[in-house]
């Protein structure tokens, strides 16, 4: 009996800890919706809780929204707070199942550049993997005389020839200085995030700021 006991408080205790974990987990959920949306209304944008839609479907096969499953689009924001058209919003999805699965989170924006077509294209912080990588064939586009961007960021895409053509010297050197991000373009949309970070709600007026100086460049 008292083993029984002992099995029933010990499922007791991690019914309370799950439910204490997930009821802290909708608490602080509900509190970066509300100051996202009041963040919209402030900049005089619109705000949507959940997307209507997946972001592959609305702006195309960007690599990020092509992985993994369970992705979820929310806290967006729209409309022109610079004159051009974005939506800045937590975008989320899992790879693997069960205990092998991961969750990755990044807030994203996606700017529509009208006038400028973009080749398809990723640029994000070089590491030792793309180094590795090269090693066997996955090849980075690097500038002979941008030495700093080369080491900086791993440049790839499917048409090198397009991609060199548009990445005139100004933006690559500029695109140096910037350290961290992850880029990617193509057709009329430009994507960019810091990898694994979600941009807390009082930062995220400058994280607008930041990726939009980014997509001036390419603008």
């Amino acid at each position: 009996m008292t083993d029984t006991y002992l099995l029933l408080g010990i499922f007791l205790g991690i019914g309370v800890a799950v439910l204490a974990a997930w009821g802290a987990y909708s608490y602080f959920e509900a509190k970066r919706r509300e100051a996202f949306r009041q963040l919209a209304l402030r900049l005089g944008l619109s705000f949507e809780a959940a997307a209507k839609q997946l972001p592959e479907e609305e702006f195309g096969p960007l690599p990020l929204f092509t992985r993994g499953h369970s992705k979820r689009a929310k806290n967006v924001l729209r409309g022109s707070p610079s004159g051009g058209p974005l939506a800045l919003f937590d975008y989320q999805y899992t790879t693997g199942s069960g205990k092998n699965s991961h969750t990755s989170q990044h807030t994203v924006t996606v700017f529509r550049l009208q006038d400028n077509p973009l080749p398809w294209f990723t640029m994000a912080p070089e590491d030792v993997f793309h180094r590795l990588g090269a090693i066997f064939g996955y090849h980075d586009i690097d500038f002979p005389h941008q030495e700093e961007f080369s080491r900086t960021y791993f440049l790839r895409g499917k048409d090198e020839q397009a991609i060199r053509a548009f990445f005139q010297p100004a933006i690559v050197s500029a695109l140096a200085r910037t350290k961290g991000w992850v880029v990617e373009g193509g057709a009329q949309h430009l994507l960019i995030y810091r990898p694994g970070k979600r941009v807390a709600p009082d930062q995220a007026r400058r994280f607008l700021d930041d990726t939009g100086r980014i997509a001036q460049l390419f603008a």
